[in-house]
């Protein structure tokens, strides 16, 4: 089935990118269809910009967590703690002696607040702020308009949607590649480095034109974008179509 090669690289000078594939096809039957996958094949080889996904600070959250809890009186701050010296903080709300509704699920944003704002630990940029210098007056001040951030940032991070393993790990490369595949069976640059057999799979030499043109996943089919303009486009053997079933451009040397 060596017209499947010559048709393809037909499509190499031509800009290309299911209707009929076998028997009658009237001249510009595929047109419309072929217009359609013309587009992928120009995606395929255009720049994009992947969009990425949007994600939280965690370095931002917590230093406002800081701030909120470094700003609190003495008697809230001391409640974090089974004792500072040893840097030890309450497990649960439970354990400081305060089991009400709501604690527990800020309270691992309190214990890392509350091991932040220790002297001899936690970030410099909160050591920076120096806090601790303020006077009671000025704190409850402080207090007064960072806690409503604070509580601002807990209510968007507990909304925020969890992002999937699979799209963190997305890339514009990995995007690229899985393009490239659909289209055109192979991780190449252009449509003038493809081949026959990448574009179906396998090698076509002996199968059957009716075969190859079903459109399906496995080898030997019309699996990417590339084969299945193939096709469409290349002229059967059985029935000539003078001006081309897609373009005049589009139709192949000889009848396959």
């Amino acid at each position: 089935m060596t017209k499947a090669t010559l048709v393809l690289l037909s499509f190499s000078s031509a800009c290309i990118v299911v209707n009929k594939t076998t028997a009658t096809i009237n001249t510009g039957d595929n047109r419309q269809e072929y217009v359609v996958s013309c587009k992928f094949l120009t995606i395929a080889e255009s720049p994009f910009d992947l969009p990425q996904p949007s994600s939280l600070s965690s370095d931002e959250y917590e230093l406002i967590q800081a701030l909120n809890l470094s700003t609190s009186t003495d008697k809230w701050q001391n409640m974090m703690y089974e004792d500072k010296t040893p840097k030890s903080v309450h497990a649960d709300a439970k354990a400081a002696g305060k089991d009400k509704p709501g604690y527990d699920n800020c309270w691992s944003d309190w214990q890392k607040a509350a091991l932040d704002v220790l002297e001899d630990g936690g970030p410099q940029d909160v050591k920076e702020l120096k806090v601790g210098a303020l006077t009671q007056e000025q704190k409850a001040a402080a207090h007064a308009f960072i806690s409503k951030i604070a509580n601002k940032a807990r209510r968007i991070k507990s909304t925020f949607p969890q992002l999937s393993a699979a799209a963190l790990e997305r890339t514009q490369a990995k995007a690229s590649k899985t393009l490239k595949m659909a289209v055109y069976g192979a991780d190449v640059s252009e449509r003038r480095a493809e081949t026959s057999n990448a574009a179906f799979g396998e090698d076509t030499q002996n199968t059957a034109r009716e075969t190859v043109c079903e459109a399906a996943d496995g080898n030997k089919r019309a699996k990417t974008v590339l084969a299945t303009l193939t096709c469409l486009c290349e002229k059967p053997d059985s029935t000539e179509v003078t001006d081309g079933a897609c373009t005049k451009e589009a139709e192949g040397t000889t009848g396959w």
